[in-house]
């Protein structure tokens, strides 16, 4: 998973992103509060700070669903990937579908 902060080059990030299983990074404040999403495909287009090319609030699931529901909800949905984060808004992490069904199992 990449973070970065509001201030981080778009450039810096693209080139961890460009290395990371995921095709987006996650922006947090200093405290580790979930604050935006940089898409890959926003960042080859984009320069500057992350600030002006993230999506501010990404939705998010919490730590206590159940795993298959959250498999579930993700297939219905043609999505790979769920981001946690606490009900402060702390970000966890990342969490694959493919993951989710096979602890579901």
């Amino acid at each position: 998973m990449v973070t970065c902060g509001l201030e981080d080059p778009v450039s810096e990030v693209r080139a961890r992103v460009d290395s990371s299983p995921y095709g987006f990074a996650l922006v947090t404040a200093s405290g580790g509060v979930l604050l935006g999403r940089l898409r890959a495909s926003v960042m080859r287009d984009s320069g500057g700070r992350a600030e002006e090319a993230m999506e501010p609030g990404p939705s998010t699931v919490r730590c206590d669903t159940p795993a298959g529901e959250l498999a579930e909800r993700l297939a219905q949905r043609g999505l790979r990937t769920a981001v946690v984060s606490t009900p402060e808004g702390e970000l966890v992490g990342v969490v694959l579908r493919s993951e989710l069904a096979e602890e579901a199992q």
